[in-house]
């Protein structure tokens, strides 16, 4: 997929911005190439296992026991839900999406620990997991704006909304059948975090609606 990716005539001016699995793809390729490890177990040593999320797994939070009611079932776009084998043709794709995200679940207190960490910097001892340099770079704007009108630009994963006071960061995520969405006050130490398990334009309304009675920006 990459060695077809990469033969593709530029779309955009270098620098700006246009979101892509892709690059993530890419970015996880480059990993594997340097450090001589599949992508998978790169996460594992340096971030499930030193943030303590002992939930995280590989794959949707899914069984395959259709009498195992502690585990949700995906749904399509329509409602209808799917048992954990379904569709089959689209396992693969997603594990080799896997560096953009997708692959990976986790219950909410664990994605919680990296989170923080994501913007503290520290692991699950309180240890410097990140150098603030890190930090401060993962949650600067790089390239042009996503939209200049109200003053968004995209940093390493996250929309950052600089009008807002405290800044607002923000990311949502889905594989078509999941949907994830973090909305982050770093500053007011105030954090939402959203999982449901469909994904849809209701979703998108629902998401809107709950932010915007939640949050003020």
């Amino acid at each position: 997929m990459l060695q077809l990716a990469l033969k593709q005539i530029e779309v955009l001016p270098r620098g700006d911005f246009n979101y892509s699995n892709i690059g993530y793809m890419i970015v996880g390729a480059m990993l594997e190439k340097l450090l001589e490890k599949d992508f998978e177990t790169l996460v594992q040593e340096n971030i499930f296992t030193p943030l303590a999320m002992d939930s995280a797994i590989w794959g949707a939070p899914e069984s395959a026991d259709p009498n195992l009611i502690s585990v949700p079932k995906k749904h399509t776009s329509k409602g209808k839900p799917l048992d954990a084998d379904k569709p089959l043709k689209l396992n693969l794709l997603f594990k080799i999406l896997s560096p953009a995200g997708g692959y990976t679940s986790m219950n909410v207190s664990d994605w919680n620990k990296f989170i923080q960490a994501n913007f503290n910097g520290l692991n699950a001892e309180g240890e410097r997991f990140l150098s603030e340099e890190t930090v401060n770079k993962l949650h600067s704007s790089v390239g042009s704006a996503v939209n200049s009108l109200i003053d968004t630009g995209y940093g390493y994963g996250w929309l950052i909304a600089t009008r807002a006071k405290p800044e607002v960061f923000a990311h949502t995520g889905s594989d078509g059948y999941w949907t994830s969405q973090v909305i982050a006050k770093p500053s007011a130490n105030h954090y939402l975090l959203i999982m449901t398990n469909q994904a849809s334009k209701s979703v998108d309304k629902a998401l809107g609606f709950i932010v915007k009675k939640l949050w003020t920006y």
